[in-house]
């Protein structure tokens, strides 16, 4: 079955745009599968999404934050991968940074056999698109990262969220990333890796190793034109499953990316 993913995920951020401008989503409605707590507008995103797909008769299931894994058809050819809300902290306290990210893959795939990937700021509409082999194009417009080569002059987006509850990278790993000229934190994943697939930061980095698999949209985004490892240096390659991680370090310059790596290593 043919199907439009740019149209139908452009339709959905038209009405996710919507729900997150509604009162009350920011009201605890339970826990989603990774041990986080879900707000109400965390449940209407994941609906709205699951009710899209399922009138556009797409043949496949979808992997959500929230939800976990929801069969759509009963014969299922694709998966489609779900952030309904990113940035949840940002939501609730009215900071204007916070998206949803949609993908897909065939339904065996993995997270390099992504396919298209979609990217909106639900606050201020930005989006970001990604067709596997065709690069990135923010609001209709081809991007391309920056090609900073040095850390020393690289502002860097360094999500570290979590160490101090005992995360894997240790302050002094971080104290070695201090060698950039700057860092920015905009709050969630998959718009910090969407600025630097166009050069707002000069690259992305998660030396955790437990970025979920729903920020897949991100990191396809970011394979496009980037140099794109996990925190070792390796392949990124992960389940489409919502308890599946990964680390990231992207970068617009090898030499950039090499240098991130070092410092991680240190």
């Amino acid at each position: 079955m043919a199907f439009s993913f740019l149209a139908i995920a452009r339709r959905i951020s038209k009405k996710a745009i919507a729900t997150a401008g509604k009162a009350g989503g920011s009201r605890i409605t339970g826990t989603n599968p990774l041990g986080q707590k879900t707000i109400k507008a965390d449940r209407d995103l994941e609906n709205l999404v699951i009710d899209e797909l399922k009138m556009s008769r797409i043949p496949c299931v979808l992997a959500s934050e929230e939800a976990g894994l929801v069969e759509i058809s009963r014969e299922p050819k694709w998966k489609f991968v779900l952030d309904p809300l990113d940035g949840s902290e940002n939501y609730k306290r009215n900071v204007p940074s916070y998206c949803l990210g949609l993908c897909y893959a065939p339904l065996r795939g993995r997270s390099g056999d992504v396919l298209e990937s979609y990217v909106i700021n639900l606050a201020r509409p930005d989006e970001f698109y990604a067709r596997k082999g065709k690069g990135v194009f923010r609001n209709g417009k081809r991007v391309r990262p920056s090609r900073v080569e040095e850390m020393r002059k690289a502002i860097v987006s360094l999500d570290f969220n979590g160490e101090a509850a005992g995360g894997r990278i240790s302050p002094a790993r971080k104290l070695a990333l201090l060698g950039c000229a700057d860092h920015r934190r905009f709050g969630p994943d998959l718009l910090d890796m969407c600025y630097t697939t166009f050069g707002g930061v000069d690259a992305f980095v998660d030396g955790r190793g437990s970025l979920s698999a729903v920020h897949a949209s991100g990191i396809a985004l970011l394979a496009e034109d980037c140099v794109l490892t996990n925190e070792h240096g390796r392949q990124v390659d992960f389940a489409l499953e919502v308890e599946a991680s990964t680390g990231i370090v992207a970068a617009g310059t090898k030499e950039l990316h090499a240098e991130l790596l070092a410092a991680l290593r240190r």
